[in-house]
């Protein structure tokens, strides 16, 4: 997805983004698709084809009647050029996920994937960075880490009130860590702040974010 603009200021934010694809086989029939975090997906445009020159266009319905019978207006309602998304009304490190993927018979199976927040939430100190995803609103969380030393061992410690959760992460070779799963909560609370925090041999990073209520 490649962005067009930026409206508002957090936590109205906006961003305009538009499909950018390659790589899809000549005649190739392709469809469009989101999928907000945690729900279901839905195919909002199909009906396109890649030329001989790799372009995007819309596909010849008669020359695919039988998949086009199905699809009614959803077969290449606009330009592929046109059809831009707006992403908005996120919680903060919330993710919009979005596919472009064939549906005819002749070529099954390719698909290109991309993912937009439009609120991140990351911490970067002394060049290490940690960057939270809110992968099941409006608790659960995915943490990476990059820009540790390759094969340090790196500390981890995840805050939610009293509560504290924590554990030793090896980074890899080009210094990213392994993906945590955090799920934050208070007792008794619909949301809250929560901290995690990494230490390596080179760097502490801590990262401050909203949980439940609060992330709205």
């Amino acid at each position: 997805m490649r962005e067009v603009k930026r409206e508002g200021k957090d936590p109205a934010t906006k961003v305009f983004v538009e499909p950018v694809v390659s790589g899809f086989p000549p005649g190739a029939v392709l469809a469009f698709a989101v999928r907000p975090a945690g729900g279901k997906q839905q195919t909002i445009a199909t009906g396109y084809v890649t030329d001989s020159a790799g372009a995007i266009v819309c596909g010849d319905r008669a020359a695919h009647a039988d998949l086009a019978a199905g699809l009614g207006g959803a077969w290449c309602p606009t330009a592929w050029a046109n059809l831009g998304i707006v992403v908005g009304s996120t919680r903060p490190a919330e993710p919009m996920h979005f596919m472009a993927y064939t549906i005819d018979a002749a070529h099954p199976g390719h698909r290109a994937y991309a993912t937009v927040i439009a609120r991140p939430l990351r911490a970067v100190q002394d060049g290490c960075t940690l960057e939270a995803e809110l992968v099941m609103p409006p608790h659960g969380y995915v943490m990476e880490g990059s820009g540790f030393q390759p094969s340090d061992s790196v500390r981890y410690e995840s805050r939610s009130g009293k509560g504290v959760a924590g554990g030793v992460f090896v980074a890899d070779s080009v210094g990213w860590l392994p993906p945590a799963y955090v799920v934050p909560g208070i007792q008794g609370k619909k949301g809250g702040q929560a901290t995690h925090e990494v230490v390596s041999s080179t760097c502490r990073v801590t990262l401050k974010y909203p949980w439940g209520d609060a992330s709205r």
